[in-house]
């Protein structure tokens, strides 16, 4: 489905009307989680203050607040997870209801652009990666957004120079755009290729007495492993490239993390 980033968002919007509801409950509970993750580590940081300070009644009462906020913070994570897992499952029927019904109703004109193992791919492959998109990946990448601007606000008030310093390593927003765009170029290619997997194969199973009357089973063979092998690489670049990002990933957040405890220890240090 070609077409500008607006019309996709407008789609999008009306597709998702009859679990607007349920998508708004899953962002709020995000946030709440978010704002609970925040809220353990500041009444972490107090225990700790409270304990150099020898102030033991005032530690016990953060150290309480602490484990309720990381507590409630673990359940309502987990009844989110549940809510979108439950609606996204329902979006997808919905979605490959929509396909299969308007295809069964197509004009021979549309029908002929498609070939039927194609359809059968799109179905189930296609519908499943637009109700990810739509039910989680564009309400996850929100919450990032806001979990980012949270966190970098939070050190700020902490301390200015450790946010700066964490922005600083922190390569994301640099790199974001480029890894998206070729992701994306490795996944058009491996849907291509799983396409020509399924005209294939239904291909053969239409026509088997045919192939077996002129003598072309070993041909036909020939091109499914093709093609199998064509999705193997295709989904070896995907893995490789995953890898690789991941990597990258980790040792950002590792060095974050790194650096946010030596500024601790540095800090308590320069207290004492």
């Amino acid at each position: 489905m070609e077409g500008t980033f607006t019309y996709h968002t407008k789609w999008a919007w009306r597709f998702a009307k009859p679990y607007r509801a349920q998508l708004f409950l899953y962002f709020v509970l995000e946030l709440l989680t978010l704002a609970l993750g925040l809220l353990f580590i500041w009444w972490s940081k107090r225990t700790i203050d409270y304990a150099v300070a020898n102030d033991t009644a005032a530690m016990k009462g953060a150290l309480v607040y602490a484990v309720c906020s990381v507590a409630l913070g673990m359940g309502i994570s987990l009844y989110a997870a549940w809510l979108n897992e439950r609606t996204r499952a329902r979006m997808l029927i919905n979605l490959q209801d929509q396909v299969v019904y308007t295809q069964m109703r197509a004009t021979w004109g549309l029908t002929k652009n498609w070939h039927t193992g194609d359809i059968m791919v799109r179905v189930q492959t296609d519908c499943q990666d637009v109700v990810q998109v739509v039910g989680n990946s564009a309400i996850a990448a929100l919450v990032t957004v806001l979990r980012i601007l949270a966190a970098t606000g939070f050190l700020w008030w902490m301390d200015p120079m450790l946010a700066v310093l964490l922005l600083a390593i922190s390569p994301l927003m640099v790199f974001s755009k480029l890894y998206f765009r070729r992701f994306r170029r490795l996944n058009q290619a491996l849907k291509q290729a799983e396409s020509k997997l399924g005209n294939v194969i239904q291909e053969n199973l239409r026509f088997r007495l045919s192939i077996r009357a002129l003598n072309l089973d070993a041909l036909r063979w020939q091109k499914i492993e093709e093609s199998q092998e064509g999705i193997y690489a295709m989904k070896m670049s995907v893995l490789n490239f995953s890898t690789v990002s991941k990597t990258l990933m980790n040792i950002v957040v590792n060095t974050g993390f790194l650096v946010t405890f030596a500024w601790g220890v540095f800090y308590v240090e320069k207290q004492w």
